[in-house]
């Protein structure tokens, strides 16, 4: 059975879309999806048949599309533009490049007045006007994260030596009058203001401990490896924590594989990472519940993994992203340079940490360690 070249034509135009490697979908004048390749679908988490015949505003919620396609409309000209996306399967955030060609009737059909779409006939629209869109999409979020990392590095990298003239100029007159105060304290015959410098001892000891944070968020020292427990260290950290926990009435679950390998990790380090990780947990849950910690070998027998879960108020997606910022907090007061930090370290120990959250249910920390 013979095909006419037109049928040859649409069958081999299908066969391009259907192998094209990225997400390529084609749209009537009204925005209308005329076909969608497999990696079109996905974006728009449906399959291909749901999709088609669908406005694409309601499968894919891009916010400055239709301004593009309104905008496509008179001018024959490719138009770009980078949009978030929160409805990707799995509901994260991820930022979108969208590429949008109108395809206009060709000079030999506008003479001879037709208004057929070579590609859908039996449509029709004014001839000025694009018959159908070719719509390119395309996930940049790994390549705008590396891009945010990459500038973050050299904020930090500025910030460290600024943090460093601070912490010289400032440490040195602290302790100066931190060990002045002590001194006083213990000579004064007079006991009424024994409370009063208590108060400026502890506002001292406070801006100490600032000082100290700030220099481990911009430039923490050279880690020392040694080979180390990570289930062990993270028991050291529980420990600490459990008067703190039982305060809130937070219930600590531990689940640890038993005979785990050890990480070439710095113990003061990794012991720093996960106090900040179960400190946040526990602010997380001002009503109380549970902290979750689990420890256990990857599945290819390379790393040690590390989840720290809590059932608090969870983070919200458009945040997810900023929480590694430097200087960036969602708690009143905040600092934002603890989680910096542990991004910071783990990377140190040639590992990775990533979160999970669900607005309203609670929030995870995955920590990839290498073995030793």
């Amino acid at each position: 059975m013979g095909y006419s070249s037109d049928t040859l034509k649409e069958i081999e135009l299908q066969e391009v879309f259907a192998r094209f490697p990225l997400a390529l979908g084609l749209l009537d004048e009204n925005g209308r999806i005329l076909f969608a390749n497999t990696s079109f679908a996905f974006f728009c988490g449906a399959s291909q048949e749901a999709v088609r015949g669908r406005k694409i505003g309601e499968v894919l919620p891009l916010p400055g599309l239709q301004t593009l396609l309104a905008a496509g409309q008179g001018q024959q000209r490719t138009r770009h533009g980078e949009f978030p996306l929160i409805s990707m399967p799995g509901g994260r955030v991820s930022m979108v490049q969208v590429t949008l060609t109108p395809l206009f009737l060709s000079r030999e059909q506008r003479s001879r007045g037709e208004s057929d779409s070579p590609l859908h006939p039996g449509t029709s629209a004014p001839l000025h006007r694009a018959l159908t869109f070719l719509l390119l999409l395309e996930d940049i979020s790994e390549k705008v994260r590396w891009e945010e990392q990459l500038l973050q590095a050299e904020k930090l990298s500025g910030m460290a030596e600024l943090a460093a003239t601070v912490a010289h100029e400032l440490g040195n007159p602290l302790g100066i009058i931190f060990s002045t105060l002590q001194y006083v304290q213990t000579h004064l015959q007079d006991n009424r203001f024994h409370e009063e410098i208590e108060v400026i001892i502890d506002q001292v000891e406070r801006m100490h401990e600032l000082l100290r944070t700030l220099m481990d968020a911009t430039g923490p020292a050279e880690p020392r490896f040694i080979h180390e427990q990570v289930d062990h260290a993270f028991a050291q950290v529980l420990t600490f924590i459990a008067k703190e926990a039982e305060k809130r009435r937070v219930f600590i679950q531990t689940n640890f594989a038993p005979q785990l390998p050890p990480c070439l990790a710095d113990s003061r380090q990794l012991k720093q990472v996960f106090l900040n990780l179960c400190k946040n947990a526990l602010e997380a849950m001002p009503e109380g519940g549970a902290l979750r910690v689990t420890i256990h070998q990857s599945v290819g027998k390379r790393e040690v993994e590390v989840e720290v879960t809590d059932t608090g108020s969870g983070i919200p997606p458009e945040d997810l992203e900023r929480i590694w910022k430097p200087f960036y907090s969602t708690k009143e007061g905040g600092r934002g340079l603890g989680l910096p930090l542990c991004r910071r370290v783990v990377e140190q120990h040639g590992g990775h940490i990533d979160v999970r959250s669900e607005y309203g249910q609670g929030t995870t920390f995955h920590i990839l360690l290498p073995t030793g």
